[in-house]
């Protein structure tokens, strides 16, 4: 009697899945779509990466020139300041 019970139980079991097909499918369809999304996002972060990099380093030639600028200024007005007096 037991043997029929957890062979009845087995068949079961091995016979039933545990999700619809069309709920899998679904749920496929679904993965596959944010696979995407996630793959575009990591491209997006990687341009964006790029970009901020790139900026980054116009910043810091623009700060150079501005000092390199700012310098020359300054030895000009000294000049100015010292061909007055003369």
């Amino acid at each position: 009697m037991i043997k029929k019970v957890a062979l009845t139980m087995i068949v079961l079991g091995l016979t039933t899945s545990c999700v619809s097909k069309k709920i899998y499918q679904d749920l496929e369809s679904q993965y596959a779509d944010l696979k995407k999304e996630r793959n575009a996002l990591a491209d997006e972060n990687e341009g964006l990466k790029t970009s901020k990099n790139q900026l980054e380093l116009d910043k810091n030639n623009l700060q150079t020139e501005l000092s390199k600028t700012k310098a020359e200024r300054d030895k000009l007005a000294t000049d100015y300041e010292a061909t007055k007096k003369t």
